[in-house]
């Protein structure tokens, strides 16, 4: 089973991802959440994660310094509801590897479908999903 990490301070937020992905990968994750960034760290100082969803704009640390303070650095897609790209410029110098664009609130998806920043992928649908595997050491 895979460990996944969402960190975000928005609770919707994080429940709509878990939700999400529960929906289209039933029982092939573990969550963890963290509502900031310090929480974040506390995780993965403790626990060995495959796949970490960090907030860039979150209070006290935001996703950009949890970055700079990883020792071990899973793979990394960060969450934003900005689309000023001076972040997730940031955000990938800084070793993430992806990230998804959040929607503003009022509008919804029944399946993330956001386009990968670096790989022009798009994220995994139910069809024809990629493994999770490949999050792992790339």
């Amino acid at each position: 089973m895979y460990q996944i990490l969402i960190a975000d301070d928005e609770r919707k937020d994080r429940n709509i991802i878990r939700i999400l992905l529960e929906r289209c990968y039933a029982g092939r994750f573990h969550f963890r959440e963290a509502e900031n960034g310090e929480q974040a760290l506390e995780i993965l100082r403790r626990e060995a994660v495959d796949l970490l969803l960090l907030d860039i704009n979150m209070p006290g640390l935001s996703g950009i310094d949890v970055l700079h303070r990883l020792e071990a650095r899973p793979y990394t897609i960060m969450l934003t509801a900005y689309d000023h790209f001076v972040y997730t410029r940031e955000a990938l110098r800084c070793g993430a590897r992806d990230y998804l664009l959040k929607p503003p609130c009022g509008r919804s998806s029944t399946r993330p479908s956001t386009v990968s920043s670096r790989t022009g992928s798009a994220w995994p649908s139910r069809a024809g999903a990629s493994s999770p595997g490949n999050w792992r050491g790339s």
